[in-house]
Formats: structure tokens, sequence, C-alpha cells
């Protein structure tokens, strides 16, 4: 969430942060840092800060949503932190399964899927639906907890629930919004051109769109998705384009590294966010842009090191260079602590490598 405090700073607010990663502590846009070390649950320094009257709370992290979603959080105060409207839209937030239910019933379109808790489940499912198909397990994130199957005799499941789906043979978007109350406030549109670590992982390389060249249908399936899941906040939207229809099957309702990207192409979602709290305005088609042709934008931590240095796709253009204090954490982590992990892991005993990963814990968090 490197580039969430300057947005939003832009947007009106004055930010306070509570993270395990001392970097926003260094950011010249947080008003107030508050360091929770990792794997120590946030809930005690939520609890103590929700009393502060916020205007916006923001979870930015799958499992800190899971966390105050099992917390014994009241119901008011849960509402109050996870990016939905009322307690029956909390049976989508991070399950795909609860995911899949709901889009059935609003009837919107999503790749065939069925609900399976075993293997045997798995399998009867995947014949049913034809061969090749995803099993997804029910909660997960960042590709993980995702397998392709292309043959009976490959199956192989774990534990359920899981999420049976048919794979299908298009191009993937991410139509990554904001919403509040329901309705759509912004959105961007992407063509995810690369991956980072893995066939599922997170993009690395996309061509954006401007929201002026976005056909009326999208915002209109990106309203009924915003309606029937009752989002408040920001939230990552993935789906598959086949032709023309796009088959929706991945909503987490948290920020990604992409969050202000759309700034590049002039649809800045700072104003919109300025305009929803002064005067509730919501976006419709449709919408001006300022610039008329797609773009491709790098994530510049998830290129290689040579591309980095290289300037390819431009990707100095993209580092948070208005926020000196987290520019330097950024650069120091990527180009020294990071790789000297790799190499560290690689040359020593495996009975070091513990120490090590403790070790670069703390240059990493410093």
């Amino acid at each position: 969430m490197w580039f969430l405090p300057e947005m939003l700073t832009r947007a009106g607010f004055w930010v306070d942060v509570i993270g395990s990663s001392r970097c926003l502590r260094h950011s010249r846009f947080v008003r107030r840092f508050d360091f929770v070390p990792s794997g120590v649950s946030l809930i005690p320094v939520v609890v103590e800060r929700i009393r502060e009257k916020y205007d916006w709370i923001i979870p930015t992290e799958d499992d800190t949503l899971r966390e105050l979603l099992q917390s014994e959080l009241s119901l008011e105060d849960k509402l109050r932190v996870l990016p939905v409207q009322r307690e029956e839209h909390f049976s989508h937030l991070f399950s795909k399964v609860g995911l899949a239910k709901i889009f059935a019933a609003h009837g919107i379109q999503t790749p065939p899927s069925r609900v399976a808790h075993n293997q045997e489940e798995a399998l009867a499912a995947a014949e049913e639906l034809g061969f090749p198909v995803l099993l997804k397990q029910d909660a997960s994130n960042g590709g993980l907890g995702i397998d392709e199957w292309t043959y009976p005799s490959w199956v192989r499941a774990g534990q359920g629930p899981f999420l049976v789906q048919k794979k299908l043979d298009g191009v993937e978007l991410d139509l990554s919004g904001i919403f509040f109350e329901g309705k759509l406030v912004h959105f961007a549109h992407s063509k995810i051109e690369r991956v980072w670590g893995g066939k599922y992982g997170p993009s690395s390389l996309r061509t954006y769109t401007p929201l002026s060249l976005v056909p009326r249908e999208i915002f209109e399936e990106l309203s009924q998705i915003g309606r029937a899941l009752g989002l408040h906040g920001f939230t990552t939207i993935s789906c598959m384009q086949v032709g023309q229809e796009r088959f929706y099957f991945e909503v987490d309702v948290r920020p990604n590294v992409w969050v202000s990207y759309s700034l590049f192409l002039g649809d800045d979602p700072a104003p919109r966010i300025r305009n929803w709290f002064a005067q509730r305005e919501t976006l419709h088609h449709p919408a001006s842009s300022s610039s008329s042709q797609q773009r491709v934008f790098p994530y510049l931590f998830r290129l290689k090191h040579w591309e980095v240095l290289c300037n390819r796709y431009r990707s100095w253009h993209f580092l948070p260079k208005g926020d000196p204090g987290v520019l330097l954490w950024l650069l120091i982590s990527f180009f020294f602590t990071t790789p000297l992990k790799q190499f560290c892991l690689r040359v020593a005993p495996p009975k070091y490598h513990a120490p090590l990963r403790r070790l670069y814990k703390k240059l990493f968090f410093w």
C-alpha cells in the first residue's frame, strides 16, 4: 500500500496507518503510524482506534479481513471496518464459494462452477463441467490455492471446500474499482499482460484503457456487482473476456498494488473519492479521460532487476517520487535486502535458513 497514503491525501484526508511494515512510517503523507509486529493480532489497536470516528477505515490485506470478520467485535464495529454494507454481505468475504453463490443468485455472469468438499466430489464436478477446470481453495489469495486440472488422473485434492470452475479461454481483465454504499465511484480497465510468481500469480504488466473508451456495458455490470455484494470501499475485480462477454470470477474487497495507476491515464481516483464524500457523486457512462489511447504500465517491484536498471516500460516513472522516505526504503529493499536474502538462502545449509529469514525480516522491516 505504498502509494495509497499519497492518493488519499490528494482526496482530502488525513491518513493514519496500522501496519506490520515500518515502510509507511517514513511516508510524509502519514500523520500517525502504529506498528504491530507480523504475527501479532491487529484487533486491540483497531478497537482503540475506531473510537476516534474516522471517515473511512480501509483493510488492505486478505488476512486482516479474515481476522476482523472472525473476531469478537460487535456487529456495529465490524460494519465500520469491513468494506461491505450489511451483515448479509459477509458471506462473500474471503470466500470464493460464497462469491459464486451470490453471483448465481443475482444473475451475474461467471464461469460455470460447482462446490466440492472432497476429492470424489471435485472429480465428479470436473467431469460434469468438462476438463480443463480450475480447482480453487475457498479461501486463498495471490494466485495460491489454485490448481489447473486437464485430465482426471492428475486430480489431487486436499481439504475442502473447493470451487471447481470451468477454465475459459479468453482475455483476463482487472476492473478494480471503488464503491460506496454499493454505488460505483471509480474503476480502472486493464488487461493482464504478464504475471509474477507463478501461472496464477499477481500481475506485473498491464495494458490500461481510458474510461472514455470503455463500453457502457462494463459500467452497468460493475454497478450490478456493487449492489449485489454491498460493496463499500476499494475492490479488486477480475474477469475473463470471451468475445464480447465477460465472466467475473474474483472480487476481493481490498485495494491492490495498482490502486493509483489509472492516474497516469488521466482517470485519477482521488477527485472521485473526494466528490463522493462532498456530494455523493457516482460514476456513469460516458466518463471523461485526458488520455485517448491505451498504455502499458509495469509494476516496478515485480519486474526483473535488469528491467528496472534499464528502465524498461519506463518503470522509473512509476516510483513514488513525491514520497522520498518510502522511495528510499523501497529501493534499498528491492536492490539490496531482497537479493541478499535470496543469495544467502541459496548458499547456506538448510539449518541456517530460519535464522537468515529472521535476520531478513529485521532488515526489511526497519
